[in-house]
C-alpha cells in the first residue's frame, strides 16, 4: 500500500516557520513577475481566492481583507522541502519524490502486539499425537512471522476448540497462557513451551475441531534485559539466533516447511481439507509451469 504526503499551503507555511508573525493573517504567495497566486493562506481561502487569480485583481479585496502578499523565494522553498522529504523518509523504506511539496511513500505496517496461528481440522481430532503435530506446527508458523517483524516473545498461549455446532457432542474451549522467563524467536523453544501447554489442558475423550498459538507480550530483541538468573548464555543466544536465520533463509528459497522441526510430523491427516489443489508454481520446485513445444 501507498501513501501521498502533501504538505499544506506549502509555499505559505515555509514563511510562516520563519515569521510566526504571519500566523492567523491571509497570505498569499505570487508567481514568477508577482503574477498571480500560487499559494493561499487558509484565511485566504475563505475569502474565495481562486489558485491562479492575477494579484491585480485582488487589490480591492487585500486592502479590505489586509491580505499579505509575498513574491516566492524558491531558494527557502527547496531547502525546507529537502529537509521535509528527508525527514518523511524515516519513516518508509521507499519514497518516490512527487513534486515540491508532495511524495509518495510505501506504507509500512506496525510490528504486531500479538500472532496468532490457528486453524480447523480436516476432520475432528482425538488424538493428542495428533494435536501436538499441529500445534507444533502453528507455532513454527507463529515463529516464522515473529522473526519476519524482528521481534521476541514473552508469553504464548494454546488452545483447544470442540465443534460448537455439534451440540449432542461434550463441549470443551480450554486456553493456557505460558509465560516464558525469557523473551525468544527460537522456534525450538517455543514449540516446546506450546507443548507443555497443551499437555496441561488436553483432555481425552472429547473431539477436537480447532488449535491454535498465541504469541503475546511482543518487543524489540535490542530492548529486552536478560534474566539475571538466566542459564542461557550469550554464546546460546547467538546460536539461536544464526540457528533461526539459517531455517528461515532455507525455507524462503526451498517453499515453507522444506526445513522443520521433527515435532510438526509429516502425515498430516489433520490438516485442513484441499481437495481441489492448484500448483504452487512460485515456491515449489516440483510445481513450476511445464512448458511444451510443438
Amino acid at each position: 500500500m501507498f501513501a501521498l504526503v502533501d504538505a499544506n499551503n506549502f509555499y505559505v507555511s515555509c514563511h510562516r516557520v520563519f515569521n510566526p508573525s504571519l500566523k492567523g493573517r491571509p497570505v498569499v504567495v505570487l508567481s514568477n513577475n508577482d503574477g498571480c497566486c500560487v499559494a493561499r493562506s487558509n484565511e485566504v481561502k475563505a475569502l474565495g481566492v481562486k489558485m491562479g487569480t492575477p494579484w491585480f485583481q485582488l487589490y480591492d479585496l487585500a486592502k479590505q481583507h489586509g491580505i499579505i502578499a509575498l513574491s516566492s523565494n524558491y531558494c527557502l522553498y527547496g531547502d525546507v522541502s529537502l529537509r521535509f522529504m528527508r525527514i518523511l523518509a524515516e519513516f518508509s523504506p521507499a519514497q518516490e519524490v512527487y513534486s515540491i511539496d508532495e511524495c509518495f511513500l510505501e506504507e509500512v505496517a506496525q510490528a504486531k502486539k500479538e500472532i496468532v496461528s490457528s486453524r480447523s481440522f480436516g476432520k475432528l481430532v482425538v488424538k493428542l499425537d495428533d494435536l501436538q503435530q499441529a500445534v507444533a506446527s502453528y507455532t513454527a508458523r507463529a515463529a516464522e512471522k515473529l522473526r519476519r517483524q524482528h521481534s521476541v516473545a514473552g508469553a504464548l498461549q494454546v488452545f483447544l476448540q470442540t465443534n460448537p455446532h455439534k451440540t449432542n457432542e461434550p463441549q470443551y474451549h480450554p486456553s493456557i497462557v505460558i509465560p516464558l522467563v525469557e523473551p525468544t524467536a527460537d522456534t525450538g523453544l517455543l514449540v516446546s513451551h506450546a507443548m507443555r501447554g497443551l499437555k496441561r489442558i488436553y483432555k481425552p475423550g472429547y473431539r477436537y475441531q480447532k488449535a491454535g498459538v498465541m504469541l503475546m507480550e511482543l518487543s524489540d530483541p535490542k530492548t529486552c534485559q536478560p534474566d539475571l538468573f538466566s542459564h542461557v548464555s550469550t554464546q546460546d543466544r547467538q546460536k539461536s539466533q544464526r540457528r533461526m536465520e539459517t531455517l528461515d533463509h532455507i525455507n524462503r528459497k526451498m517453499g515453507r516447511g522444506t526445513l522443520r522441526l521433527a515435532a510438526e510430523g509429516f502425515q498430516h491427516t489433520w490438516k485442513v481439507r484441499t481437495d481441489y489443489p492448484s500448483p504452487r508454481y512460485t515456491t515449489r520446485w516440483a510445481e513450476l509451469p511445464v512448458a511444451y513445444a510443438k
